[in-house]
Parts: C-alpha cells; structure tokens; sequence
C-alpha cells in the first residue's frame, strides 16, 4: 500500500469491494501484504505485475517503481492504460464525492456497493 496515501475506508471495506467486483472470475484473487511489493511478489512466486495508468504522472511514477522493482529483484511490470472514459477517475475524487454524500455508483464496478463512511 501506498503509504503517502489517505484511504477512506480500512482494508477490510476495501478487500471486500474488490472481492464484490471480481466475484465471477475465478482466476481474480485478493490478497493484501504489509511490505514491499517485491517481497510479495517473491512470496506469491510471481515474476510479473499488472498496473493501470490513467496519465502521463501516473507513467513517469510507476516507471521509476518498476525500474526499482527490476533491478532489485527482475520483478517485471505490464503497464495497462486505462479506457478513456475512465481516465478521470481519481480516488481523491471519488473520497470526496463520498464525503458530500453524491452518488457514486458510476464510478464503480457493477454489483459493487460501496460501504457506509467510518
């Protein structure tokens, strides 16, 4: 996790809204880990990662980690870009839709029903 970010909603909340979202596809597993990406990755046995990118910040940002990643460990990383329609999507975004109480079901996955505010 991301420890610069601010999360709305604690692991558990989180974990199961991705669950909810996955829950046909038996090939999606949900895992969580405290330590260095690269560590779980080792852990899993996994020798490649999937990550989105919705900009050019979030290019530059997850090319200097998968460049560490790399070198560290040849933990290789798939970069996905996002479809366009979702680009502006941004968690900061939708925390505060949530905050003031706007309805964000259009922003997420269908069958995923987001928790009441902690």
């Amino acid at each position: 996790m991301n420890q610069s970010k601010k999360t709305l909603f604690d692991m558990d909340n989180r974990v199961n809204m991705i669950r909810q979202a996955f829950k046909n596809e038996p090939r999606v597993s949900v895992e969580t880990y405290d330590s260095l990406t690269i560590d779980f990755a080792d852990a899993m046995g996994a020798k490649y990662i999937l990550r989105g990118l919705r900009t050019v910040s979030d290019f530059e940002y997850e090319h200097t980690i998968a460049n560490a990643n790399r070198q560290l460990n040849g933990l290789e990383t798939v970069l996905l870009f996002t479809e366009t329609e979702y680009s502006f999507i941004s968690s900061t975004v939708v925390r505060d839709l949530i905050r003031y109480g706007r309805d964000i079901s259009g922003f997420l996955p269908p069958g995923v029903i987001c928790p009441p505010i902690p």
